[in-house]
């Protein structure tokens, strides 16, 4: 049966409206609490709403309340939340209780501080789901919203996919999750991709485009069973590709499917002693950047692009215009000039990307507004690069392409 993974509960604010209203919005994205917690409330948030999932596909009712006037007294609501099932059942998905708790004063839009989230299981009817919010107010004013979600035996979209669909799939997925082309993009990428990248960049690592698969499955584990079936007779490197990725989804995912991954990638799997080793602490390694960018643009998440901005404080030691020169003389780096170099490499690095996806993330500017507002870095010289990389951007006009 349908199972919920996490009710409704106290709300925080969001930003301005103009009228009193009910919201409910049905979703897959992931990233919603992160724009609410550091976006808000000086800019809007985005919600990809989503009209069908299937089994096994996390979804989440995202709920909001719009207050049109300055509140002249403390405001609490009362509510509840059904769904109507295909059948024309009706079930009890929230009991009624106190949802909103609001100041005097208060204004604007307010978001649930959880979700009504939960997936389909494979016992669940086909068909369209509603789910209906109704508050009620002290004086006995009722307010209601309702959002529908259609359970679909399949979604996938196997049609071919090339390499700029691939490209607009990866960097596009946290603000337009497209779920149904995932075994598309993953299809692409063994059968073409990988060897496309690796002709056309000189050093090619493919662990970002890894990352972004794990990032990828973990929202999205009603894939597992497909992506178990890939790895059939694969060949390296695509069989070490595979292994990584399972390792990243960790123990459960890969035991959950022992029955179907093929033999020698779960020998591989069981290399890596129940490790990810696409995981780290600690950036040190140009590729980690990527990575992390990956996970941005899968996810949309915070936390990623907060470990970039880490990376751009001021290095000390020998910096790599000084490095090449004392090679050139003759002379060797020692083990911590050679450290020392590599972490250079890694702020010109972080710095360069971040003013690149600046010009293609509105969200990125939005999370960089706030890193600078609330001062979420480690020391000032952080602050002073981030600020100089802003300028730079604002500075460049933007391509007509």
């Amino acid at each position: 049966m349908l199972k919920y993974l996490s009710l409704a509960a106290a709300f925080i604010s969001l930003f301005s409206a103009a009228a009193y209203d009910l919201y409910l919005s049905p979703t897959v994205a992931d990233n919603v609490y992160d724009q609410v917690r550091y976006v808000m409330p000086e800019r809007g948030i985005f919600i990809p709403t989503r009209s069908q999932v299937e089994c096994g596909q996390v979804f989440h009712l995202h709920i909001a309340v719009g207050i049109k006037e300055p509140l002249t007294e403390p405001l609490k609501l009362k509510g509840a939340i059904q769904v109507k099932n295909p059948d024309g059942s009706v079930k009890i998905v929230v009991p009624e209780t106190v949802m909103i708790e609001l100041p005097s004063g208060a204004k604007g839009i307010y978001f649930a501080g959880k979700d009504v989230s939960g997936e389909f299981e494979k016992k669940d009817r086909f068909g369209v789901y509603e789910w209906t919010l109704t508050v009620k107010d002290a004086s006995g004013g009722v307010k209601s919203a309702s959002a529908k979600l259609n359970l679909a035996e399949s979604i996938s979209d196997n049609a071919p996919m090339d390499r700029t669909e691939f490209s607009k799939f990866i960097m596009n997925y946290y603000r337009q999750p497209q779920p149904e082309r995932i075994m598309a993009a993953l299809r692409y990428f063994m059968t073409e991709g990988d060897a496309e990248m690796r002709s056309r960049q000189k050093n090619y690592d493919p662990r970002h485009v890894l990352q972004a698969f794990v990032e990828l499955f973990k929202l999205n584990k009603q894939f597992h069973d497909d992506l178990a079936r890939a790895t059939s007779g694969a060949a390296e490197p695509h069989r070490l590709y595979y292994a990584l990725i399972f390792a990243g989804l960790g123990k459960d995912a890969v035991m959950a499917q022992k029955e179907v991954i093929d033999p020698q990638v779960q020998v591989q799997i069981g290399q890596f002693a129940g490790k990810d080793p696409l995981a780290f602490k600690k950036v040190v390694l140009p590729a980690h950047l990527d990575m992390l960018w990956a996970e941005f643009f899968i996810t949309g998440r915070f936390a990623p692009v907060q470990k970039i901005v880490d990376q751009l404080h001021d290095r000390k030691g020998i910096n790599v215009k000084d490095a090449q020169k004392k090679v050139k003389s003759g002379a060797k780096l020692t083990a911590d000039e050679q450290r020392e170099v590599m972490e250079h490499m890694i702020q010109i690095a972080a710095a360069w990307s971040l003013g690149s996806n600046l010009k293609k993330s509105q969200l990125l500017g939005y999370y960089m507004e706030t890193v600078l507002r609330r001062k979420l870095y480690k020391s000032n010289d952080v602050a002073v690069n981030l600020v100089g990389i802003i300028k730079q951007v604002k500075s460049t006009p933007r391509s007509k392409k």
